[in-house]
This record gives structure tokens, sequence and C-alpha cells, in this order.
């Protein structure tokens, strides 16, 4: 008799999915004119996750992006863990994204496009890890300068240092070497954050790059990525 006073799960008549694809430039202007290609971060609402990728891959061509490569596995959400999850990973890409009651009322298929980082191009000698970590770096810079010189939060360059970050975990993932000078480095930007936001124009804000760092940090060590942890979602060793 109790479950008549439960709440009724939020349903939605479509999936919900993130992927993420590696893109050759093609002939798309919004990239840096150094930059070769793009890590691109893109949600889809469609009956399943195949069905998904190939909207996704539809949308990026239609920007003008080449060369669509699915990076790591696609993730599905449940809609009721859809907030928890966007404020978990991205907060500071909140605004760009549909919210919890909106994925309600979705009724047909439609594409997302989220953060993206551009990148250039490889050079001789570098591995992919160290490429990746580099640009990562190189975005993070540019944030850490903006917060502790200029007292003004870098969004673009954050959301880009972050897409970069989750591309390095993936790489990374399972491995049992991790560059000490890379944890360091990425620890160091994440506590600079940290100690800098009270003298920031919008302290949590800061603070919450600073966690979304930590968190990057943690999933190298602990040899995961980002969306190993999903709210709402059982994990089994």
């Amino acid at each position: 008799m109790f479950g008549v006073f439960k709440s009724k799960p939020i349903t939605s008549r479509m999936g919900f999915f993130l992927a993420t694809m590696k893109v050759d430039r093609g002939t798309n202007a919004d990239l840096a004119p150094a930059a070769i290609g793009a890590y691109v971060t893109a949600f889809a609402a469609a009956a399943n996750d195949e069905i998904a990728v190939g909207l996704i891959r539809e949308r990026l061509a239609g920007l003008g992006y080449e060369s669509l490569e699915l990076r790591g596995p696609v993730t599905s959400f449940n809609v009721e863990n859809w907030a928890p999850y966007v404020e978990r990973s991205w907060a500071e890409f909140a605004a760009n994204l549909p919210g919890q009651q909106d994925l309600v009322t979705i009724a047909e298929p439609r594409v997302f496009v989220g953060a993206f980082a551009a990148f250039e191009a490889l050079k001789a000698g570098v591995s992919e890890r160290e490429h990746v970590a580099a640009e990562m770096f190189s975005y993070l810079s540019d944030v850490c300068n903006g917060v502790q010189e200029a007292k003004e939060i870098r969004l673009k360059a954050f959301n880009a240092a972050h897409v970069m970050g989750r591309e390095l975990a993936r790489l990374f993932k399972g491995s049992d070497m991790l560059p000490r000078a890379l944890l360091s480095s990425l620890y160091g930007c994440a506590s600079l954050l940290e100690n800098e936001a009270p003298y920031c124009p919008d302290p949590p804000r800061v603070l919450a790059m600073a966690n979304t760092l930590f968190e990057t940090f943690g999933c190298l060590i602990g040899g995961e990525a980002h969306d190993d942890r999903l709210p709402g979602v059982p994990r089994i060793r």
C-alpha cells in the first residue's frame, strides 16, 4: 500500500547518449588556424547507441568536419540521472546542454554538440598520450594565467582542457605506468585554482573547475575513464 506514495520515475521517449569524436578540421572555420582537428563531445537523443552515433556523425559532417573517428565507448544515460551527471561532469558547459525536464519532452532524434578541444599536428617522436597531455596543459596554462593574473575565468579554454583530460584518462585507462611529471603538473593546476578561488569574482565556479581537475587526477590514479562511474548505474568489478 505504501507504493502509492512513491514518486514516479522520470521517463523519456528516447534514449540519450554521449559520444566523443576525433575529427579533422575539413572545411570547419571555427578552429584556430594552427589546429588540424579536434576532439568533440556530442549528445544525441535516439532509439539506440548505433543510431545516436550515426546522427552525431551526420551533424559534425554538416559542420565541415572530416574523418569522424569514434573515441571510446558510447555512454547511455537514465534520464532521471541526467542532472547529477551534468553537475558532476559538465557543470561549466551546462548552459549549452538540455535540462533534465527538456529531455523528457524530446520525442524525435536530436543532437547537441558539446565542448570541444582543438589540437595541432602531432610532432615526430611524440606519442599520442604525450600529445594529448601537452594540448591539455596548453589550455590549462591559459586557464591558470587567467585566474592568477587577470582574475578572469576562461571557460572556453577550461572546457577544452576538460575534453583533453577525459581523452587522456581514456588513453591511460588500465595502465600500470603513469608519468610522475604529468600527475604533478595536473595536481598543481588543480591546487592553483583551488587556492586562487577566493580572490576571483566567482569563487564557487573556480572551485568547481578545480574539482573537475582533481577528478581527472583521480581517474588517472585509479586507471579509470570519467564515465566509468555514472549516477544511478551500479558498478561491478
